[in-house]
């Protein structure tokens, strides 16, 4: 089995692989993400599961792998990893090169099953470094929230991936660039340069789908608030810190998966477990018969690379400030629904 460049990513850095079946991604990161699902994943074992806990929010961790080097020479085993084809872990890291020996989190691929993914990568909290950035990345972190909607709204649209032909013709030809499947991929300067007033407009142009009905598009717009109000309520039972973390909105723009599922979505990503990708990689049409089929749409929490458990440090008002705006936003897409093309 070999890697491969994953196809769809609307932010963050390259480098970020998949596998052949399109059911993993392995992301080059440090060691604060590692340590960060290795801590979610031995609370969860330790506790009993909450009904809508934060890693309800998450994708599911696999395992780790040390980039650039064989598996045989890796002190962890990688136990925990599916051997999808049959020969061994190392194949998972056939393809990541550079040798640097940085950690790669192996995570389930939050678009499997998607035809036509339609995708936002938004940023949350108006503070974006954590206590061991650097004095000069500091400056200009702090610099960016000032000058951005991340420090008077709390949330930045970091970049997006649609095919929105006609409503991306309205846009400056820096902000976006055309791939060779029909897609734009729009910047992080678009979002940037977005204000409180006009970032509207930047939801506007996630949502404006020219193969989707205004009934669909909308019926998107408040399925993911219902999910944001669930996500708000979520984070204030949890003691974290989610410093520079994003949500990931996807949505599906092909019809005809719509008329399939009879326009019927999901509220909450339905993960699968360990099990279930090895199965998939056995015999993916039995095993997709088997798990409930890819959602419409949905909205998850990534990014860790900044982030910790905080234990009686309360809740993250960091993050929670820019969620709440980012729900009164989707409160006021809805009121203007009927102008969303």
């Amino acid at each position: 089995m070999n890697n491969k460049p994953i196809r769809h990513q609307a932010a963050g850095h390259d480098g970020t692989y998949t596998d052949e079946a399109e059911l993993l991604v392995f992301k080059p990161t440090n060691d604060t993400e590692v340590k960060f699902y290795e801590d979610m994943q031995s609370r969860n074992a330790q506790q009993p599961r909450k009904e809508v806990g934060l890693q309800t929010w998450m994708p599911l961790f696999i395992g780790t792998l040390l980039e650039g080097l064989p598996a045989d020479m890796q002190g962890n085993p990688l136990t925990s990893v599916p051997i999808l084809d049959g020969k061994g872990p190392e194949k998972l890291a056939q393809g990541v090169k550079t040798g640097s020996g940085r950690p790669i989190v192996v995570l389930e691929n939050l678009l499997h099953g998607y035809s036509r993914p339609i995708i936002i990568d938004i940023k949350l909290g108006r503070v974006l470094h954590d206590d061991l950035t650097d004095n000069e990345k500091r400056e200009r972190l702090i610099a960016v929230s000032e000058s951005t909607t991340s420090g008077s709204l709390g949330f930045r649209i970091c970049g997006m991936k649609v095919q929105h032909k006609k409503q991306i013709c309205d846009l400056e030809e820096r902000y976006y660039e055309k791939d060779d499947q029909d897609y734009f991929t729009v910047n992080k300067h678009y979002g940037r340069d977005l204000t409180d007033l006009t970032v509207m407009g930047g939801l506007k142009l996630f949502f404006s789908s020219e193969d989707l009905s205004c009934e669909r598009q909308v019926k998107l717009i408040s399925i993911f608030r219902s999910r944001l109000t669930l996500l708000l309520d979520t984070l204030l039972k949890e003691e974290v810190r989610l410093i520079s973390s994003s949500l990931f909105f996807v949505y599906e723009a092909d019809s005809k998966r719509w008329d399939e599922l009879k326009d019927e979505d999901t509220l909450l990503r339905s993960t699968m477990d360990a099990e279930e990708i090895s199965d998939l990689s056995d015999d993916e049409d039995e095993a997709e018969s088997m798990h409930p089929p890819t959602p419409l749409s949905s909205l998850s929490l990534i990014d860790f690379a900044h982030s910790r458990l905080a234990p009686n440090e309360g809740k993250d008002d960091n993050v929670i400030f820019g969620l709440e705006r980012l729900i009164e936003q989707f409160d006021e897409l809805l009121k203007g629904s009927n102008d969303i093309n």
